[in-house]
């Protein structure tokens, strides 16, 4: 919380709290991989190695491939004091952005296959509980997420001690 409060001690001016890159479980062949692997996790012989392990041998390179289409061609998620982006990997191009003030509830959602790749869905509802942002194959979702809640709490108490700061000086100037 020490860093967000940093962050906010320059209201006025955007900071970046954390950038986070997707996994490939956020690209429909790697959530399938995910899938795979986790269908497979019996031991060969009860004891030998899991037949998911013999199978990521062989599709390794596609593993290696998609992972440096994420990097180069995919997204990234970009949390700030002020807003919660999706933006293009290289070009750092924005291709969605949400408000922290009007972001009001986090959702982590699993499917088949994230499970092998520590990943999940970040569901972004807004004040009318409305999905307006959904994060792809976040990494360790949970860290994010409460990254995220922690810095739309910080917003809300600045703006509130902004707000007691502008009623105090209308106070004394009257």
């Amino acid at each position: 919380m020490g860093q967000l409060a940093a962050a906010e001690a320059t209201p006025n001016r955007e900071t970046l709290i954390m950038i986070e890159y997707p996994s490939i479980a956020a690209i429909p062949l790697g959530l399938w991989l995910g899938r795979l692997y986790e269908s497979s996790s019996r031991r060969l012989l009860g004891r030998g190695p899991k037949l998911s392990q013999l199978l990521a041998l062989p599709t390794a390179p596609i593993g290696v491939l998609l992972y440096a289409w994420q990097k180069l061609l995919g997204d990234r998620y970009v949390l700030t004091n002020k807003t919660l982006t999706i933006q293009t990997a290289i070009t750092r191009r924005s291709k969605q952005s949400v408000p922290l003030d009007e972001v009001n509830l986090i959702q982590s959602h699993s499917e088949p296959g994230h499970q092998f790749f520590t990943a999940a869905d970040l569901k972004v509802l807004d004040n009318e509980n409305r999905e307006t942002m959904v994060l792809a194959g976040v990494k360790e979702p949970d860290a994010f997420r409460n990254a995220i809640q922690q810095a739309v709490a910080a917003k809300a108490q600045v703006a509130i001690a902004a707000a007691r700061i502008q009623l105090r000086t209308t106070q004394t100037t009257t």
